[in-house]
């Protein structure tokens, strides 16, 4: 990822869509052997089983991040 000057909200909202559809659909990553991560998780078992999911999904049952607060660090 390079700096820009983004002169609004909207280039820089742009910029990022662009590079985030660049960074899953068209970068190898050496970590999936390679491949793109679009390719790993369309291909995956289970819709993306060799995707690994080293944190979590942070998610509580209404789809919202959960504060810090309510994290357990007894097991990090």
């Amino acid at each position: 990822m390079y700096l820009n000057g983004y002169e609004t909200m909207g280039e820089l909202t742009l910029g990022m869509t662009r590079y985030f559809d660049f960074y899953n659909s068209e970068r190898p990553h050496q970590s999936l052997d390679y491949q793109t991560p679009n390719i790993v998780y369309a291909s995956g078992h289970g819709g993306g089983a060799l995707i690994v999911d080293k944190f979590g999904s942070g998610k509580d049952k209404t789809g919202q991040r959960c504060s810090a607060a309510s994290v357990d660090l007894s097991t990090a």
